[in-house]
This record gives structure tokens, C-alpha cells and sequence, in this order.
């Protein structure tokens, strides 16, 4: 299904019965953005979700009730504009999830339960300007996390675990203007 609503600007709701066997959906609904809503009954084969609502620029809710065999999440939501909170019921396989968020300007909050896998955080949150706090259980594989919350401008307060093998912090805050609080407990 990678690439299956590419460009669809013109598609609001998406019904799909049975995609239980489905092994890629990156690139499934970008840019279709009259977008508002998508309920997938069966994710849990799906590997790569890379780019899947990217530009969805009128997306507001997601439902997806199982995202552990996804191992990629770059992208996902990437320029959602008007998405306001996430919840991803398993991430205990995701190695990437640069960009993720990148964008999501209306995002104020994202439960992502377990990110003990992932290696790049890189842009992870850029320009999401309403997020306040993000707090990770894991971060002790991350390895990029540089621009990770450039110009997110309501973040107050980060807490992030795990940073001694991150080797790119470059500009990880630049333009975080109301960042108030930081935790990096174990830096490399």
C-alpha cells in the first residue's frame, strides 16, 4: 500500500477493512491534504511507515491499533500541520524516527512508549511550536539527535535518559525560546 492516496488532494476519509497482511504503507496518504481522519483496523505486519501522512496538511486524529513490527518512522508525520496529539501503541522496534514530527505545528502531545531501538532523532520535532514537554523512557541507542527541536518555541521542559552515544547534538535547541528545563543525565 506504499504510495497507494499519493497526492490525493482531494480524498477526506479512508475506509479499509482488512489490511492485516500489509507489510508497507510509507508514502500512503502524502500530501493528500483534505485528509481529516484515518482508522486502520490491522497494522501489525506493517514494517515501514516512513513519510505515511507527510503533508496530510488538514489530518487531525490517527488511529493505528498496533505498530510493532515498524521498524521506520521517518518522516511520518512530517508537515501535519494541524495534528494535535499522537498516541502509538508500540515503538519497541523503530530505528528511525528522524523528522517524525517535523512541522506538526498544532502538536501539543505525543506518547511514544518505548524507544529503546532508535538511532536518529535528527529534526525529530523541528517546528512543532505548540509541543510544551516531551519525555523519553529510552534513548540509549540514539546515536543523531541535531536539530531535534529547532524552533519548537513552546518547549518548556525535556527529559531525555540516555545520551552517551549520541555523537551529533548539533543545534539540538536553537530557537527553543521558552525551553526552561533540560535533562540529559548521561552525555558521551
Amino acid at each position: 500500500m506504499n504510495a497507494m492516496f499519493f497526492g490525493a488532494t482531494s480524498l477526506t476519509s479512508v475506509s479499509l477493512p482488512q489490511t492485516g497482511a500489509v507489510k508497507y504503507m510509507n508514502y500512503m496518504f502524502y500530501n493528500a491534504t483534505a485528509l481529516t481522519s484515518v482508522s486502520l483496523p490491522d497494522t501489525s505486519s506493517v514494517e515501514n511507515m516512513s513519510d505515511m501522512f507527510s503533508g496530510a496538511t488538514a489530518l487531525t486524529s490517527v488511529s493505528l491499533p498496533t505498530t510493532g513490527a515498524v521498524t521506520n518512522m521517518a518522516f511520518m508525520f512530517f508537515n501535519a500541520a494541524t495534528l494535535t496529539s499522537v498516541s502509538l501503541p508500540q515503538t519497541g522496534n523503530v530505528t528511525r524516527m528522524e523528522g517524525m514530527f517535523e512541522g506538526a505545528a498544532a502538536l501539543t502531545s505525543v506518547s511514544l512508549p518505548t524507544t529503546g531501538k532508535v538511532t536518529s532523532m535528527v529534526n525529530m520535532f523541528r517546528s512543532a511550536t505548540k509541543l510544551s514537554s516531551v519525555s523519553f523512557s529510552d534513548t540509549s541507542s540514539v546515536i543523531y539527535m541535531n536539530l531535534m527541536f529547532w524552533q519548537a518555541t513552546s518547549l518548556s521542559s525535556v527529559s531525555l535518559p540516555h545520551t552517551g552515544n549520541v555523537t551529533d547534538m548539533w543545534g539540538m535547541f536553537i530557537g527553543a525560546t521558552s525551553l526552561t528545563s533540560v535533562s540529559l543525565p548521561e552525555t558521551g
